[in-house]
Order: C-alpha cells, then sequence, then structure tokens
C-alpha cells in the first residue's frame, strides 16, 4: 500500500505540475513587455546597450536623471533574452517560456515544503499559483528572473544549511552577475545573501541562537558573500540599484505605478493580490513568534525582511511569497502524518482534483492567445494599419499604449512617451494634454456640452474659453511637434473621459481617420498624410460611437459610474436619446450622484434641448 501511495503521490505531483503550466497559457497583456522587446530588438540589432533613447522624438534625449538612466540600462540582457525568443519563437515562445519560468518557481516552492508535508506543499504551491494570477503577477519580463533567481538562491542556501556543504552556494556568484544584467531585483539576492552571512555570525558568536556553523564553513560563506557582492557589481550601474530602489519610492513620477504603491494605499488596499497578502501575514507572525520561541534567528531575519520590503511596494509581496515558504522549511518542526490508512484513499482524492483541474482547464482555454491582439494596453490594429499604409511620424499617445507602438512601429515612427516614465516633464505634459486626470472635470463637462453642439451662447462659453492659451490641448500638442495621435475616448479604470479626442473633434486641423473600440487615430492636415486623409477621412461623428465600444468595455471591468455617463453621452451625440439614455444615467448617478457629466446630461435630457439638434 505504502508503494502504490507513493506512485500516486508521483503521479498527482507531475499531473500538478502540467496544470500548473497550462494556468499560465494565457494572453500577454502586461503593458511594460513592449518596450522590454523594442529595447531587446534594438540591443540585438546594434549590439550596444542604449545610452540615450532612440524611441522617443522630443529634443531632450541626451538629458536623463539617474532613475530614468538606470531603466534604460538595467535591464539590457534579460531584455536581449526576450527579444531573442520572440525573433526565434514568436508570442508562442514568449507565452511558453513564461509558463516555464512560474512552473519552475512553483516546483522550488512545492519541492522545498514537500519535506514538511506533502498536502501542505501542494497547498502552499496552489495559493501562489492563485496569487500569482489573481494579483496579475503573471507578467512576462526581467522581473521574472527576480522572482526564479531568487527562489533558486533560498533553495541553495537551505540545502546548505541541511548538508553543512558549501557546493550548493558557490553558483551564487555566476547566478549573480547574470541576475544583476537582467533586473534592478537583484539587490533582493544580495539582501537574501547577507541575511544568511549575518544570521550564521550572530548563531557563531552568540549562545543565546542556534544553528551555529562550522568555522571553516563561515569562513567559506563570507568569501561567496564578498564574491556574490563583486559580482554583482559588473553591470551597467554597478551597486546603483539600491539608490534606484529608494529613489523610485520618493520621485513623484513614480507615485502612481501601481506596482511602487503600499499594500496600504488606498487603491491597493482591497485588490485580489493585496487581499491574499493581508491573508498570509498571520502566517508570517507565526513564523516570527515560532523562530523567537526556538532560537531560530535566520528564518525569523528572512520573514521580517521580506515582509518589511511586502509592506513598502506590493511589487515584493510574491518575493515575500517565496521566502515564506523557504523559511517554513529551516523551521524545526514536522507537520503530523496522515493516519497510514488514510494515505491511500487521500491521495487518490488529490489525484482526482488534479484531474478535474485539467479537464476543466484545458478544453475551456482559447487557444487564439498566441498572438498579439488588442487589449487595454495593446493597439495591435491600429499599428497595423499604421504600417499596412506607410504612415509614419512623431506619434502622441497614452503611455501604456505607447509601449506596443514603440515596439511596432519603431523605426519608422517615433512616440512621445511611455511606460518607462524616462521623462518626468513628460508625463506631467501628456497628463495637461491628454486631460484626462479627475482635476479636469470642470474643462471635460463644457467640452462635453460643445460636442453635444450646443451654441455657446447657450451655456456663456466657447471653446477657446475654456482653457488658457497656454494649457490648449492643441496648442500643447503642436508645442511638442506631435503629428500622429493614437488615443482612446475614455480612461478603463475609472471611466474619466479625456478632454483631448474630444478637442480633436472640434478642431479642424486634425482628421480622423481611423477607430476600432480600442483607440482613435487623428492625423495632422499636413501635406505628408493628404493622400492617407483623402483615402480613410471618417465622419468625426464616430466618435460617439468610440464613446460607447469603450464604455461597454469598462463595464466589463467595472460598474463606475462614468462608463455608463459615457455611453449616454455617445447615444445622445448620435441623436438617440430616448428612454434607454435615461436609464443609463440614472444607472449612473446611483453608482455616483457627484458625476457632473452625467448630471449635465440628464439636465440637458430633461430640459428637452436636445429636440432642437436634428438626428444623426
Amino acid at each position: 500500500m505504502v508503494k502504490y501511495n507513493r506512485i500516486i503521490q508521483q503521479i498527482t505531483v507531475v499531473l500538478f505540475f502540467i496544470l500548473i503550466f497550462l494556468y499560465f497559457v494565457i494572453d500577454l497583456i502586461d503593458p511594460d513587455l513592449p518596450w522590454h522587446l523594442a529595447t531587446g530588438k534594438y540591443i540585438l540589432a546594434t549590439k550596444t546597450i542604449p545610452t540615450s533613447d532612440p524611441f522617443t522624438y522630443s529634443t531632450d534625449n541626451n538629458f536623463l536623471p539617474f532613475t530614468s538612466k538606470f531603466v534604460l540600462t538595467q535591464y539590457w540582457l534579460g531584455q536581449a533574452f526576450l527579444a531573442f525568443v520572440y525573433s526565434k519563437f514568436g508570442v508562442p515562445g514568449l507565452i511558453t517560456l513564461r509558463a516555464v519560468l512560474f512552473t519552475i518557481i512553483i516546483f522550488i516552492v512545492q519541492k522545498t515544503l514537500k519535506g514538511k508535508h506533502f498536502i501542505l506543499s501542494l497547498a502552499f504551491s496552489i495559493f501562489y499559483t492563485a496569487y500569482l494570477l489573481h494579483g496579475q503577477y503573471y507578467t512576462l519580463r526581467p522581473v521574472l528572473i527576480s522572482f526564479l533567481f531568487s527562489a533558486i538562491i533560498l533553495y541553495q542556501f537551505l540545502q546548505f544549511t541541511k548538508q553543512s556543504n558549501i557546493k550548493y552556494i558557490i553558483p551564487i556568484p555566476l547566478l549573480m552577475i547574470i541576475w544583476a544584467n537582467m533586473h534592478g531585483g537583484y539587490i533582493f539576492g544580495l539582501l537574501i545573501i547577507t541575511i544568511h552571512l549575518v544570521a550564521y555570525i550572530i548563531n557563531n558568536y552568540l549562545p543565546y541562537w542556534n544553528d551555529s556553523l562550522d568555522r571553516s564553513l563561515l569562513k567559506q560563506l563570507s568569501i561567496i558573500s564578498l564574491l556574490s557582492f563583486v559580482m554583482a557589481s559588473f553591470n551597467p550601474n554597478g551597486l546603483d540599484a539600491i539608490g534606484f530602489a529608494f529613489a523610485s519610492h520618493y520621485t513623484d513620477v513614480y507615485k502612481n505605478v501601481i506596482e511602487l504603491q503600499s499594500p496600504f494605499h488606498s487603491f491597493q488596499i482591497f485588490s485580489p493580490g493585496v487581499i491574499k497578502f493581508w491573508c498570509i501575514l498571520p502566517l508570517n507572525l507565526l513564523i516570527i513568534i515560532y523562530s523567537i520561541q526556538k532560537k531560530q534567528l535566520l528564518p525569523l531575519l528572512l520573514v521580517a525582511a521580506s515582509t518589511f520590503m511586502a509592506f513598502t511596494a506590493v511589487r515584493f509581496i510574491p518575493l515575500m511569497v517565496i521566502t515564506v515558504s523557504i523559511a517554513i522549511s529551516h523551521l524545526q518542526f514536522k507537520l503530523p502524518e496522515i493516519s497510514k490508512r488514510f494515505h491511500y484513499p487521500v491521495s487518490l482524492t488529490v489525484l482526482f482534483i488534479v484531474m478535474i483541474g485539467i479537464l476543466w482547464l484545458y478544453p475551456g482555454k482559447k487557444i487564439n492567445t498566441f498572438r498579439f491582439k488588442n487589449n487595454l494596453s495593446y493597439p495591435v490594429s491600429a499599428a497595423e494599419f499604421m504600417r499596412r499604409n506607410l504612415i509614419s511620424g512623431n506619434i502622441f499617445s497614452t503611455y501604456n499604449k505607447s509601449s506596443y507602438l514603440m515596439f511596432s512601429l519603431y523605426p519608422e515612427s517615433n512616440i512621445y512617451v511611455d511606460s518607462r516614465h524616462l521623462y518626468p516633464d513628460r508625463i506631467e505634459m501628456l497628463n495637461k494634454i491628454s486631460g484626462g486626470e479627475s482635476i479636469y472635470q470642470t474643462e471635460r463637462n463644457n467640452f462635453v456640452k460643445l460636442v453635444l453642439g450646443k451654441s455657446s451662447q447657450l451655456y456663456n462659453l466657447n471653446s477657446n474659453d475654456i482653457n488658457n492659451t497656454q494649457q490648449d490641448p492643441l496648442v500643447l500638442l503642436n508645442s511638442i511637434n506631435a503629428e500622429i495621435v493614437i488615443h482612446e475616448a475614455m480612461q478603463i479604470l475609472n471611466g474619466n473621459l479625456y478632454i483631448l479626442p474630444l478637442k480633436l473633434y472640434l478642431s479642424g486641423n486634425w482628421i480622423l481617420v481611423y477607430a476600432d473600440g480600442y483607440v482613435m487615430i487623428f492625423l495632422k492636415d499636413i501635406p505628408k498624410f493628404k493622400h492617407i486623409i483623402n483615402l480613410y477621412r471618417k465622419d468625426k461623428d464616430i466618435l460617439f460611437d468610440e464613446l460607447i465600444a469603450e464604455g461597454k468595455m469598462g463595464l466589463r471591468y467595472g460598474m463606475h459610474s462614468n462608463f455608463y455617463s459615457n455611453i449616454a453621452f455617445g447615444f445622445m451625440g448620435k441623436g438617440l436619446y430616448g428612454e434607454k439614455v435615461k436609464i443609463l444615467l440614472e444607472k449612473s448617478l446611483e453608482l455616483s450622484t457627484k458625476n457632473q457629466t452625467a448630471n449635465t446630461l440628464l439636465t440637458i435630457l430633461q430640459n428637452g434641448s436636445l429636440k432642437e439638434m436634428p438626428a444623426k
């Protein structure tokens, strides 16, 4: 029976990791992946690491603050590796690579905990998988290397501790030089090394703590630790990643980057990934208490340090979960085994659950993920339209969309700013031009009135009164030499209308040539675009179809008041102002009575002023 039970457990583990692999065979949606691929392609083509930004068209590329130079150069090896995989195997290769790397990480977690308890190892692995998926950490970019290398180095140190054999940590300096050239998260590796060295020094010289180390091993550990620091310094920025880690948390340009926010941030505190973080914190506390009781300094320091880092930014939570799993394996305890008479039925039950998971997951998967496709960050069809019609020039777009445009359209076209956040002043300029922030609500509301065709006299304003000349989006757009605008109608997270598309709608100098429910393309009315404009000029009232399409898409991500009012705005712009519009506006105001756009549109609807407009 014991033999059969062991065989069933082995089959269960194999099928379990097939299931894990399948879970990560999902769409590429990360807004940062394209700019990593674009930089990697540049590195492979030029055989150099960029020292200035080749992808943007402004004139201040030679002036980069420290944080920007770090972002531009630190990931070069990881970027080149991703670009190489893409060049050989395309999107299927990238998706497979991501699934393989995450499966390896979770395999290390499971293997580490298996010595404590078979069921515990699977349960913790399932928790970590769910955390990565629901917390949206299933990304494919160089940060994944930090997850992987953290797991590997922690596991190697665990074996070093258990076996008292230096051979397990000899490869660490080599791993560190690779890690340091792939992602700035290598500082977490240096922290792991430092914690182990400090813990063993204290254990050896303070009798209170257990787990002392043979003096010769401690000397060897010290040499390998020093060598790891030296090897890690061989990267484009030396040990400046430590400075960047602090600067990125205290620089204004990064304050709105979600992954750099604290889990206590109002935007984060109830997000799916952070909720699971709150769930695991009691376990962290128990480990710390147990470590103190058993006088085990190493797991205490590992859990305390990784938890502190997780408190500073949600990007460190996946690293914390890996660290906690390793720390559990360091503790001097073992869970009670299941009674032998239950071994067989329990193993069969776990095997059955895993098989059901595979049968449920795989047939339902849409195997159309092996390509880039339109989503919130990838304007794939718009980029294809640009390439197909040989349209090129200086592109202005929101920074998440710009990352894919950089990857897809460089070197024929350049972008203004993107999600690398290299230029703090350009992020500020982008916000002023796009006008999607909440502070522009009054101006946005006034533009809604104008776009609906109401007379300036009726509302006692005209378009030039809404913004002063220096803040007018079109004046600012001209000041940065933009020739092409590829822009969505609203922010997909909160439904805030962007002012820029409304302003372009009212302008005679920008021509709408494309819209697909994700973005619109406006071309500046200049000689180089005359032929394209003549071929593809569209009725600007398509803006209203775009509002409806994007609003409906937004509702799939959350029932925000703005999405309902934007859909209503779209219908009213098309001359449809019946009961359906009223219901949409009432629903919008149920969610937020402060929605100015909904209040304005409902007032217009109730006053019957739209009846003066011909139906479109």
